[in-house]
């Protein structure tokens, strides 16, 4: 990028107003500083004393104070920029990629050796009047800039500062529609509620253009870190996201429903779905270039969506008249409904984002209302089940009871992923299931593959398991492949049995019309054919097929029946790629007897294939999930004394220490990712606080499971203190303080002697418990992190409205304030402060709860739990 091109796109490194930060500009002022001094020649920029000297000489000038000394951040968001990269240390160009924060100084040089500047933009700032241009225009924005009031802690001061990620998609709005204003693009409508009165739902749009050459329903993301636009499924961070295309390309195909029946004698142009990614720490690949001719494009930045808007003005034909634009515009605002009632509600469910909408089905993720779910959950909504079908005679009913039926026949299975049925007052079948990061064998395989023999076998193994369970209960997948196999820690589980063939009260489940089917490699021929039987053998064909894409990286065929022009089974040219990626001889065999078009021809039991796979796998799966333990089980350093109780994630028990000492063990899934489990114990252990529980210990018990331990505290939590009297206000004001220095301490965190604030992410009553002797302790750092925007997990009440949009949550330094002034108000009043917690919504009136509330606690209180 040279030197015109950056100083064009300064305004867009940081958020204007309220969110603005000043360190990446603190940071070009840095560079030009090196540059004039003659620090930097070659273009290569390392983060070390002199770049932190200079950076804070800059800081100092231009920082407000509320904003952190610390450089390390903008050092490493700034590889998004295009101007700056960062090269990798030894060994760890993968982490690199993969990272999408810095915890702090010491990740940042683990992982990075040095940033690099363009070199034609060194070769111009090598020049003083072009650094002058650079340092005037940087310093006028840094000058202009909104100040924030300086926060503190203590009773007085405590307050809720927003961010909200409404803010940043506002401001997105408002860059979009001025440049195509400028620019003479079209017409904009945004933040719509359109109703589609054929399925009787609404559906949010965040943006729609109209344009004489094309309508553009626009989806806007603001994530952050690493993002890879893949089909069907995106890796946000290393974890896997629904491609956003999927519900979007529903909203255009219902706009155009709706204007063509309205406007029938226009001559329509394309109406088609783009997705934009809004946040400038973004880093983006596999998006699509403003230049593309491709419909449905993934755009990495406004700046990028307005080009390509250019560019289709440029080489769209015309279509519709500025006046017919203008009547569609009037038609669609027509159409909104404000303040919209909602579509459908779920006891115990808040829906946040739709993933996947049809007129028979919709898949949605939703947050659980009841605080002991912190994370995310998947909803499938079947909408032709209505009131009053025959469960019996309509085989859309059978196809989606078909996956809650299955599941529960099973019961718990390490290798079946865990369904439930959620009853409502609409009629429709709806199944839960926890939403998973981690994604399918799908996204392993198209980012992974081909997989080393003892990992494909593994999985392989676990698939056995998960069919051999289901098998027993007389029920066979029949749809078995990569998208249909949730994969957490390399632990497959089986999903998504619509298609399943059950034998149950004489019931055989109904499968479409076999010519309907998609054609594709994993569905066994005889399905295809129509079968009046079908055997174990059907999954098995299935199991082949997906052993030999995890060891190639690619599909055998196009679909299963192209078997029959290479006699029956796997082709010459099949098996010479197998053995090409130096697949054992075993291993081959074993794919080429299941891969067969007849299925006599195939192995005939799960049991006899896993009896083969025995011989070379070397890690058995576990045979019980996450067993409870008993007391007096030991591993010779911790012994079982009691078990105290079981969350989504683990199981918690009392134990003794080597020399008898009482700990507390939390023992966690062994599908629950490792990093996650290594982040909580090194989180919770970096502080050194009476108030706050660190993990002394981890270790791996002889279940394989990842255990992390406690010191036992005897005490109550705050809820049970709530539920059994209101503390007196001598002694709230001792727990309150106590708590507050103890955050603080998190959130004053340093590391290398640079700020790097911790983040409890999850206070709430339950999670500080006052000893006996009156001490506060903060408890379970499960979700706690750096600041950051992510996918949500949190307690419902205890987080902000403010900084959740759809899915994803901001985590900061105010979202722990706010868990805390609720957490702190509930013991107080006996209740929390709100009936609907709300944007901009009023708690309820404190005087009457509490008479002998002073005015001074009376508004600290307003400003702690300020929504």
């Amino acid at each position: 990028m040279v030197l015109d091109e950056l100083i064009r796109r300064l305004k867009s490194l940081s958020s204007p107003g309220k969110g603005f930060k000043p360190h990446k500009y603190l940071v070009l002022l840095t560079l030009v500083h090196l540059i004039r001094d003659g620090h930097i020649e070659d273009g290569k920029i390392f983060y070390n004393d002199l770049f932190k000297k200079y950076f804070t000489k800059n800081f100092d000038v231009f920082a407000d104070s509320d904003d952190r000394n610390r450089p390390y951040n903008p050092f490493f968001y700034l590889r998004n920029s295009g101007f700056w990269t960062l090269v990798a240390t030894n060994d760890n160009k993968d982490l690199l990629d993969r990272a999408n924060s810095i915890g702090g100084p010491g990740e940042l040089t683990r992982l990075a050796s040095h940033a690099k500047i363009d070199l034609e933009l060194l070769e111009e700032l090598q020049n003083e009047f072009a650094r002058e241009r650079l340092e005037r225009a940087v310093t006028k924005i840094l000058q202009q800039r909104k100040h924030q009031k300086p926060g503190s802690y203590g009773p007085n001061s405590i307050s809720h500062e927003s961010t909200s990620l409404y803010g940043h998609e506002a401001d997105a709005i408002r860059r979009i529609n001025d440049a195509v204003k400028v620019k003479n693009l079209g017409y904009i409508c945004s933040n719509l509620d359109i109703h589609d009165p054929q399925s009787n739902r609404y559906f949010e749009i965040d943006l729609l253009i109209i344009s004489q050459f094309g309508i553009y329903v626009v989806e806007l993301k603001h994530w952050t870190g690493n993002i890879h636009v893949k089909p069907n499924m995106w890796l946000v961070n290393g974890f896997s996201r629904p491609d956003p295309h999927k519900g979007n390309n529903h909203k255009a195909k219902l706009i155009r429903g709706l204007c063509t029946r309205k406007f029938p004698y226009f001559k329509w142009p394309y109406v088609e779905s783009i997705v934009t990614l809004t946040h400038p720490d973004a880093v983006v690949t596999g998006s699509s270039l403003p230049n593309t001719s491709d419909n449905n494009p993934t755009l990495d930045s406004i700046n990028h969506l307005i080009d390509y808007l250019k560019r289709q003005r440029r080489d769209k034909e015309v279509t519709l008249s500025s006046a017919e634009c203008k009547n569609i515009v009037n038609f669609i605002k027509s159409l909104h409904v404000p303040g919209r009632p909602r579509d459908m509600q779920f006891p115990g469910y808040e829906i946040v984002t739709r993933m996947y909408q049809s007129a028979e089905r919709e898949e949605v993720i939703a947050r659980r209302t009841d605080i002991r779910y912190r994370r995310l959950t998947r909803l499938r909504i079947f909408f032709a089940a209505q009131p009053g079908s025959d469960i019996k005679r309509d085989p859309f009913v059978e196809q989606a009871m078909a996956t809650l039926n299955a599941v529960a026949g099973v019961g718990e299975h390490p290798n079946i992923l865990r369904v439930w049925p959620i009853p409502n007052e609409y009629g429709y079948i709806v199944e839960g299931s926890d939403w998973s990061e981690q994604g399918t064998l799908r996204n392993a395989i198209d980012t992974q593959a081909p997989f080393d023999i003892e990992k494909a076998l593994t999985i392989t193994r676990g698939i056995l398991h998960g069919l051999q369970a289901i098998h027993e209960i007389g029920v066979i997948h029949r749809s078995l492949s990569p998208d249909n196999i949730l994969l957490v820690e390399d632990i497959p589980k089986l999903m998504n049995f619509d298609l399943s063939y059950q034998l149950a009260d004489s019931r055989t489940t109904v499968i479409p019309d076999p010519s309907k089917l998609k054609r594709q490699p994993y569905i066994a021929p005889e399905i295809y054919q129509n079968a009046d039987s079908l055997s174990e053998s059907a999954d098995l064909f299935s199991v082949g097929v997906l052993l030999y894409e995890m060891l190639t990286g690619e599909r055998p065929f196009k679909c299963s029946t192209d078997l029959a022009q290479t006699n029956g089974r796997l082709s010459e040219r099949c098996l010479d790629k197998l053995c090409e990626n130096n697949v054992p001889d075993s291993a081959i065999s074993l794919i080429n007897d299941l891969v067969q078009l007849t299925d006599t021809a195939r192995p005939a039991t799960v049991s006899g294939v896993l009896q083969r796979l025995d011989k070379y796998v070397a890690q058995p799966v576990p045979a019980a999930t996450n067993p409870q333990l008993k007391p007096g089980d030991s591993d010779n350093l911790y012994e079982i004394v009691e078990f105290l109780g079981k969350g989504s994630e683990s199981q918690t028990y009392g134990a003794r220490g080597p020399i008898g000492e009482p700990f507390v063990l939390k023992f966690f899934n062994i599908d629950v990712p490792q990093e996650r489990i290594f982040q909580e114990q090194k989180l919770s252990a970096a502080v050194s606080h009476p108030a706050i529980a660190n993990a002394e210990n981890y270790c791996r018990w002889s279940d394989q499971r990842l255990v992390l331990a406690f010191k036992a505290i005897n005490g109550r939590t705050l809820r049970e203190q709530a539920e059994k009297e209101l503390p007196e206000l001598n002694y709230f004001n001792q727990i309150a303080q106590t708590l507050i220095d103890a955050i603080n301490a998190l959130h004053s965190y340093r590391e290398d002697g640079d700020e790097s604030p911790i983040l409890h992410n999850d206070i709430k009553p339950e999670n500080i418990v006052v000893t006996c002797d009156g001490r506060p302790v903060l408890l379970d750092f499960g979700i706690a992190s750096h600041p950051k925007i992510a996918q949500y997990a949190g307690s419902n009440g205890y987080v902000p409205p403010d900084m959740i949009s759809g899915e994803d949550r901001e985590y900061c330094v105010q979202g722990d304030l706010f868990g805390l002034g609720v957490t702190l108000f509930e013991w107080f009043f006996g209740r929390k402060p709100y009936e609907t917690l709300t944007i901009g919504e009023a708690p309820v009136d404190m005087q009457n709860l509490r008479p002998d509330i002073s005015s001074e606690l009376r508004d600290w209180f307003a400003r702690a739990v300020a929504s």
